[in-house]
């Protein structure tokens, strides 16, 4: 069926990262760094999550975009929680624009490597 993406028993959503996605999130990160220090192996982990061995794998290493269920159900695993915050968009543009804001005029343009009028290239 156009658009839609089979979902696998064990909950990992057959889907391909977009490119400008970094190899691995936040949580992979985390679930890694997690999973290694408490010495737990990636089948433990996924049997204590009702997953495969292939989806904690794919999940760590960022290959694919795994459900939402899948991320609580390993983090649980761990006993950690997933936790998702929500911004305005351009919440992170705030302390620039106002740092930018704060500098003269003069300093902006000799930070974008242009030349003033009037002024010889350098």
């Amino acid at each position: 069926m156009p658009g839609h993406t089979p979902s696998r028993p064990d909950g990992d959503r057959d889907q391909r990262r977009p490119s400008h996605v970094g190899a691995r999130s936040g949580a992979a990160a985390t679930l890694r760094r997690v999973r290694d220090t408490r010495l737990v192996t990636q089948r433990a982990l996924a049997d204590l999550a009702g997953a495969s061995q292939a989806a904690v794998a794919r999940v760590e290493r960022g290959d694919r975009m795994p459900s939402i269920p899948l991320v609580e159900r390993l983090l649980a695993a761990l006993d950690l929680q997933l936790s998702v915050a929500v911004e305005p968009l351009d919440a992170h543009l705030d302390a620039r624009m106002a740092e930018l804001a704060a500098r003269s005029l003069a300093d902006q343009i000799d930070a974008l490597g242009a030349t003033r009028p009037g002024s010889a290239p350098g």
